[in-house]
């Protein structure tokens, strides 16, 4: 085996480093000028930011170069932005819709249960 040229590991790594980084970023400003997440999982975005956490950790405690070290962080950064995207724009009209129909839902229930339980009370609605 060939010996190992540490300048080019540095380069050739923080070339990976900042390209597997940014990887994300033309998803999060498709995401953004479509106002849609349609085909993006969810989940996924919630897995990588998550295992990003003590990935950039063990490359901290185990004093690896600084490509390494930033890496992580900065894809866990771009994956919690695209996962905040996930969440706002196919959520927020669930949400939305949730709480208008909840107020009528309750008062369904409760006419129902008042009806079940209450037998000699009259139906109000």
């Amino acid at each position: 085996m060939g010996r190992v040229n540490p300048v080019a590991a540095n380069v050739l790594g923080t070339l990976g480093a900042v390209l597997w980084s940014i990887q994300i970023i033309p998803q999060i400003i498709h995401s953004h000028r479509a106002k849609s997440t349609a085909g993006l999982s969810t989940w996924l975005m919630l897995c990588w930011t998550v295992a990003g956490l003590p990935l950039g950790t063990y490359n901290v405690v185990q004093n690896f170069n600084i490509p390494l070290i930033i890496q992580p962080h900065m894809f866990t950064v771009l994956c919690a932005v695209a996962w905040a995207q996930c969440l706002h724009f196919s959520y927020v009209r669930w949400i939305r819709g949730t709480t208008a129909v909840a107020p009528i839902d309750a008062a369904r229930r409760t006419s129902q249960n008042g009806k079940r339980y209450g037998p000699g009370l009259p139906s109000a609605l």
